[in-house]
């Protein structure tokens, strides 16, 4: 590996919440990496499982690992950029507490930006696996996620101009490029502390501005579907689940397209209006049919 790569600090950030049944695996993944110059800091969310006993038990094993309870329970967009405040390592990122690291995740994505300083970000391609994906598709296809994932990527370059990069964002993306390796720098200029549905996508778009997104071309990371409740519940039980209410809990997408619309202006807003119209129409006659079902 090359030595002045090897100088070059990474934080990793892991917020959690009642993430017991999986977050040894995740910590495992990433104690394993082939790039060690690292610090792994493990954010509780106020779990109330067996969350705080696992991170402490890793402090005392680790050097590389510290642990913060948060004193309240905080939105995941408002635990990241509350984590990236202070950081001063050259590298960051967000880690998930389901995830699970190849060994040369965190290397060869720092080995990409090194080369490459028009990237302000780096990310593997992606595998997704998870019991309950595969337990509700397995009687239509059993082979359902190998063949989609041999037909689609879940993560995309994401480059060009910058209303290439929006179109991008905005019409192809899964938003997993948000637990990229970032150039730390860059990230604390572009974060964003939104909590409206969407926030993801508005962290991408505040990102682009800084530089390109970059998708190794081998998969790195797996990650977690969830269980097979998840993928059952109506969107209105997965609302107040990630904790929305108000107009944000019948009308979820309002926040993000106002949002939109304030940063970029109408004329490149208009240039999306179908995109937005399909967002905000479709997924309100699908709230109507929850509600009178």
């Amino acid at each position: 590996m090359n030595k002045k790569l090897i100088k070059s600090k990474i934080t990793i950030g892991l917020s959690v919440y009642n993430g017991d049944d999986t977050l040894k695996r995740t910590i495992d993944s990433l104690l394993s990496q082939t790039y060690d110059n690292f610090q792994l800091i493990l954010v509780d969310n106020m779990s109330t499982d067996e969350t705080a006993k696992i991170c402490s038990n890793y402090v005392k094993k680790d050097e590389r690992v510290k642990y913060v309870r948060r004193k309240s329970k905080l939105h995941i967009a408002q635990s990241w950029a509350k984590l990236v405040e202070n950081i001063n390592t050259e590298y960051f990122m967000f880690a998930a507490d389901d995830d699970i690291y190849e060994s040369t995740f965190i290397e060869k994505n720092i080995a990409f930006l090194y080369k490459n300083s028009e990237f302000v970000a780096s990310i593997s391609d992606i595998k997704l696996f998870g019991e309950g994906i595969e337990k509700y598709f397995s009687d239509a296809n059993k082979n359902f996620i190998d063949e989609l994932q041999k037909k689609h990527r879940f993560v995309r370059t994401i480059s060009g101009t910058f209303e290439e990069k929006v179109r991008n964002v905005l019409e192809f993306n899964w938003c997993m490029n948000t637990y990229s390796v970032f150039r730390t720098e860059q990230l604390q200029k572009g974060i964003t502390n939104k909590t409206f549905t969407s926030w993801d996508f508005a962290f991408l778009l505040s990102m682009i501005k800084y530089g390109n997104f970059n998708v190794l071309d081998e998969k790195l990371l797996r990650r977690d579907t969830g269980g097979e409740t998840s993928l059952k519940l109506t969107i209105i039980d997965a609302k107040k689940r990630a904790g929305d209410s108000g107009i944000g809990l019948y009308f979820p997408y309002v926040g993000f397209t106002v949002w939109c619309l304030q940063k970029f202006g109408l004329k490149l807003f208009l240039k999306h209006i179908s995109y937005f119209k399909y967002l905000n129409v479709h997924t309100g006659k699908k709230m109507l049919r929850e509600l009178v079902n």
